[in-house]
């Protein structure tokens, strides 16, 4: 199986998975669905993130050849690479504050829809949010971003968490429309079938997502999965629609 191509990273990708000066370590590359294509489904992206000499770019695409000749499933359907998408190095990682919000107009005021058609997971004391809130899916952006980033813990943490609540709480929104959808994996570990319980659906925000604005344009990218999960809980920014009022 050839290479693929490798993309240069376009302004669209330019997201930071730092929140904060650390030098804790971050992930060096990202796994996530590619675009359904019928030609070369299923498929996967793999964003890389540093220099040559920090990634070891020919060592883990060779292992990856492996996994994906051993397939997904109980019935190991080989999946492919798509695209490959490189930032470079890391000192040219862009920042959160640096992130394209994708309608026009001032971001923190822009009013708009978040919709998600992939299912959305969201956990509370052990039960899955039928009717999430605002607040729900920003601090779980936050969380996100947070762990791939290795911030999500301590004191400056948790202050960040309060701070985002409330901006979250403080935005009027409509409420939640959407239905259960759920879904199965398989897991390899435990070799049996997983359920992955979610919902789709949307919700208005008539006075724009806010100052935490950066925080939904990296969710797009970041999606709001648990852990290594990549492709749940996709948050989609559309124009506001008056029948949400």
């Amino acid at each position: 199986m050839p290479d693929p191509p490798i993309q240069p990273s376009s302004h669209r990708h330019n997201i930071l998975w730092h929140l904060t000066q650390s030098n804790k370590p971050f992930p060096r590359y990202i796994m996530r669905p590619a675009p359904p294509d019928p030609a070369t489904t299923p498929a996967i992206e793999w964003i890389l993130f540093g220099d040559e000499t920090t990634i070891n770019r020919a060592a883990n695409l060779s292992a990856w050849k492996i996994a994906c000749s051993m397939g997904l499933g109980p019935k190991r359907i080989p999946f492919r690479i798509r695209d490959i998408v490189h930032f470079g190095a890391i000192s040219n990682v862009w920042r959160l504050s640096d992130a394209r919000f994708p309608l026009c107009g001032p971001p923190q005021t822009t009013p708009c829809d978040l919709s998600f058609s992939s299912p959305l997971r969201l956990i509370r004391h052990g039960k899955l949010l039928l009717q999430p809130e605002y607040v729900d899916i920003a601090v779980a952006a936050l969380r996100r971003v947070s762990t791939i980033s290795g911030c999500a813990q301590g004191t400056a943490y948790r202050d960040l968490v309060r701070e985002v609540r409330a901006e979250a709480a403080g935005l009027p929104a409509t409420r939640w429309e959407g239905a259960r959808q759920d879904l199965v994996r398989w897991s390899g570990s435990q070799q049996r079938e997983i359920d992955m319980l979610g919902v789709v659906g949307k919700l208005g925000l008539p006075e724009g997502v806010g100052q935490i604005w950066p925080l939904i344009a990296a969710a797009h990218w970041t999606h709001l999965g648990k852990g290594t999960v990549f492709g749940l809980g996709l948050p989609k920014v559309d124009d506001f629609h008056q029948e949400n009022e």
